[in-house]
């Protein structure tokens, strides 16, 4: 009887590996993954037509209310981020704001709601 940790018969078993990496070879393997990944973000950017750049430079109300022009912002302020070696010192203003209209967005449901509950079961006909 073969116990749960002894070989198969006839089974292929994995050869041993053994991998042998220097710092040096470590740093640059991980230095090469990181650049790949920062090119494959950068071809995923769209870039913002012409009419769509003109809105977003009229005001900053318009770039907020289109949800490309507020992904383009926080693009822009995580390279400003990465730049300066500041992590997260400029995106938590916009992720505040973006908080903030969602618990509008979400009050505003629960406001309608409780209006209509009040008129369906509570007003007076």
């Amino acid at each position: 009887m073969s116990s749960p940790s002894s070989p198969t018969k006839g089974a292929a078993q994995p050869a041993p590996q053994t991998t042998t990496t220097t710092t040096a070879a470590a740093a640059t393997t991980t230095s090469t993954a990181k650049t790949d990944k920062e090119k494959a973000k950068q071809v995923k950017k769209k870039v913002p037509t012409k009419p769509q750049g003109e809105k977003w430079s009229s005001s900053i109300n318009a770039l907020l209310a289109d949800p490309e022009g507020v992904e383009a912002f926080r693009d822009f302020l995580v390279e400003l981020e990465n730049e300066s070696g500041e992590a997260g010192e400029y995106t938590k203003y916009i992720d505040f704001y973006l908080e903030c209209e969602e618990y509008k967005a979400r009050f505003k449901k629960l406001e309608d709601k409780a209006k209509e509950i009040f008129e369906d079961y509570l007003a007076v006909s």
